[in-house]
């Protein structure tokens, strides 16, 4: 049975040992695949990017704490190398902003930094200190306090309000654009802190619970599995407060995309509209964001109270 028609609610989670069995070979490709990222461009300096929190995450499933994993200190190295090189510090803008603070964040573990990914952390860190008004309201620069917040550089933020979802679910419909979909996402992604508050259950209908499964199953079905995977760690985060039920069925289908020798994702449809482009744009474009995307919902259902947004490490200030 495809993982798309799959529908009813059945199935234990995915075991530990199958989770750990993705985790070291998604880890193995991710290894193969930094080798063969092209050296300078846009695409080459997302990809650096993507590789090292991938890695990252793929090590915590892995149970390999930093002081095991010798491999993510050379994944590190590389990455902070390739991507201090002249020919790419004018690409760092085409890096999405939050992905750009976990890298500095990352880096910084390490004893490593990159200029403009410092200096981004360093402004963004200036900006959020503020008391603005406007800035407090921004629900996309929640996620962004709260990591910065886990790295000890911003103080913790105020809990969401629930108005906004409110509002949003008032004219929600199942049938409603991706724009509609995002939007409630967000909020929902905000009031939750991105998995790391409970929340109390007079907020949320447990109906909802049943509308985020599917809308998940229909990304699914769709094959857009990145915001499949995103919808399914907001069920988790709802589940967590105990408002609603934990869709075990829905990761064993997130499992059923994985491959066997790393990524996750079936695009040969979609590899083939890149056109005469090389088996490893297929690989940067498409196998590597779907990849860190499914890592780290399967990271955050198999570990124990494991959030990105929490576990990131303290940032440490660039060695002089």
């Amino acid at each position: 049975m495809t993982p798309w028609m799959i529908t009813c609610q059945s199935g234990a989670a995915p075991t530990p040992e199958r989770i750990a069995g993705i985790a070291g070979s998604a880890r193995a490709w991710l290894a193969a695949l930094l080798e063969r990222i092209p050296a300078q461009g846009d695409g080459a300096v997302r990809a650096l990017c993507h590789v090292l929190l991938a890695s990252w995450i793929a090590d915590a499933m892995a149970g390999m704490g930093r002081a095991k994993s010798a491999g993510f200190a050379e994944i590190a190295q590389y990455v902070a190398c390739s991507l201090s090189a002249p020919e790419n510090c004018n690409h760092v803008h085409g890096v999405k902003p939050t992905l750009k603070l976990l890298v500095a964040v990352l880096l910084s573990s390490e004893g490593l930094s990159v200029e403009p990914f410092r200096r981004f952390l360093t402004q963004s860190v200036s900006i959020l200190r503020c008391a603005d008004p406007v800035l407090d309201a921004d629900p996309s620069l929640m996620d962004k306090r709260i990591l910065l917040h886990s790295a000890g550089l911003l103080p913790k933020p105020p809990t969401a309000s629930a108005e906004g979802m409110r509002l949003l679910l008032d004219t929600f419909r199942l049938s409603a654009s991706t724009e509609a979909v995002d939007a409630l996402t967000l909020q929902l992604e905000c009031l939750t802190g991105w998995g790391t508050q409970l929340i109390d259950a007079e907020l949320i209908s447990p109906s909802l619970g049943a509308i985020v499964a599917g809308l998940a199953i229909h990304r699914f079905r769709n094959h857009d599995l990145i915001p499949a995977a995103r919808l399914l760690r907001l069920q988790e985060y709802i589940a967590a407060s105990r408002i609603v039920a934990r869709r075990d069925d829905l990761y064993n289908i997130l499992c059923m995309h994985h491959r066997t020798h790393g990524p996750f994702g079936w695009y040969g449809p979609e590899a083939v509209k890149l056109g005469t482009l090389s088996e490893v744009c297929a690989d940067i474009e498409l196998y590597l964001p779907t990849t860190l995307e499914c890592l780290w919902t399967l990271a955050e259902r198999s570990l124990d109270g494991w959030r990105l947004f929490n576990k990131v490490p303290r940032y440490e200030l660039p060695k002089t």
